[in-house]
């Protein structure tokens, strides 16, 4: 059973710069089952976080008329974090005082990954089957 964060974590990672649009965001997201995007620079530091609530406040996945907003003009600065070492139930805690509903992993100053509270989900239904797999079969009293 996974007990750190590097072992839930997604670590292929769809980001952009924070020089980059609107339109290049909601094309990422209709492009991926993604709902987050980190935002890095060059050196692939967190800069900060677009959600896809983010995107709709701006007027929507379909309106066009924001389009060439950059993202730094929308994104969270200085998101929570987490590290991979960090424990599940840890970071399960600090996602649900965040309510971002996804934590960046960084180590050593870098973006290694993301967790989403979709991750945490999982986790649960593994716990859930590993408990039914172990529960005493309950026999009807006739």
């Amino acid at each position: 059973m996974a007990t750190q964060i590097q072992e839930i974590m997604n670590t292929t990672l769809f980001t952009l710069k924070a020089n980059s649009s609107l339109a290049e965001a909601k094309h990422l997201m209709a492009e991926h089952p993604i709902r987050h995007i980190p935002i890095v620079s060059d050196a692939h530091h967190l800069l900060g976080l677009v959600s896809h609530r983010d995107v709709l406040a701006t007027g929507g996945m379909h309106n066009t008329e924001h389009d060439l907003i950059t993202l730094d003009q929308i994104m969270v600065t200085n998101p929570y974090t987490i590290s991979p070492k960090t424990g599940i139930k840890q970071g399960a805690r600090l996602l649900k005082r965040q309510r971002y509903g996804c934590l960046p992993v960084i180590e050593h100053n870098k973006l290694v990954g993301l967790v989403t509270a979709s991750d945490f989900v999982e986790v649960a239904i593994n716990l859930i089957e590993m408990i039914e797999d172990v529960e005493p079969v309950e026999l009807d009293d006739e």
